[in-house]
């Protein structure tokens, strides 16, 4: 009763799609804890256009964490995609740039879909950032990120860097196999 759930990002579509988040979490997660549904804020609002989803989205975070200080997560699980992309910001758009609002809706003509994202000043403010990587295709990416040199417009991950908090990725051996040994 003392969790609240909010998503990173969601692609939008209904929460029947296969490729939803919201059914994904609830279908493996979710449904096996006794989480109040009221705890549960789902990354976008299907019925809703892209954009006016994201205002629905900032609008209940502005309700749950206060009008005027950007929210403060515990802990903020994402992904890497092939592309350096997390969440759902993708490498050339100018979603990265956002530091107005917390939240973006907009279409990604590389992933086909609309996406609903929470943008880098409210993944940075949160307390702990995980990101998770496995496979032996995320390899030369996650070298890349981790590795090389600091290209954030080319490699979006690169943005999450926590005011306060840490960031840890947790990865796979296959993943891990072309990082530099530390």
């Amino acid at each position: 009763s003392k969790c609240f759930f909010f998503w990173v990002d969601e692609r939008h579509v209904p929460f029947t799609d296969e490729t939803s988040n919201y059914r994904m979490t609830q279908e493996f997660l979710l449904s096996k804890v006794p989480v109040p549904p009221e705890n549960i804020t789902p990354g976008t609002e299907p019925g809703r256009s892209a954009p006016d989803a994201a205002v629905w989205l900032q609008n209940r975070l502005r309700k749950f964490f206060g009008q005027d200080k950007i929210p403060v997560f515990d802990y903020c699980l994402m992904g890497m995609g092939d592309d350096g992309h997390t969440a759902s910001l993708f490498p050339g758009m100018p979603q990265l740039n956002e530091r107005e609002k917390w939240v973006v809706g907009y279409f990604v003509d590389e992933a086909k879909k609309d996406r609903v994202s929470l943008t880098f000043p409210v993944l940075n403010a949160a307390r702990s950032l995980v990101v998770l990587a496995e496979g032996p295709k995320k390899a030369a990416m996650l070298q890349k990120v981790i590795d090389g040199p600091s290209e954030p417009p080319r490699y979006p991950i690169q943005y999450l860097r926590p005011t306060q908090g840490r960031l840890l990725f947790m990865v796979d051996e296959a993943a891990a196999a072309l990082l530099k040994k530390k």
